[in-house]
């Protein structure tokens, strides 16, 4: 996951590993970003959702599609280290 984020990859990661639904919302628009957003539960955040990039963190208390878009748009391929993916 960290070398995503070098890369300038995004991690989206959710508190509750059996909301299968928030994981099928989540993986509805962030399919077409392939290898450069990942996403996986995780019971250890302090929120139920959390969007983080290189340097930059994004915490939700709930499903916000143009607010993740936003942040997947904004912080993309912004890593220290580029790669053509």
């Amino acid at each position: 996951l960290v070398h995503n984020l070098e890369h300038g990859g995004i991690w989206i990661s959710y508190r509750d590993p059996s909301n299968q639904t928030l994981e099928d919302e989540l993986k509805t628009f962030t399919d077409k970003y392939a290898l450069k957003v990942i996403i996986t539960p995780r019971p250890q955040n302090d929120s139920p959702i959390a969007v983080a990039a290189w340097g930059r963190l994004l915490k939700l208390d709930n499903f916000d599609r143009g607010q993740i878009e936003d942040f997947i748009k904004t912080f993309i391929n912004k890593g220290p280290e580029q790669t053509p993916y």
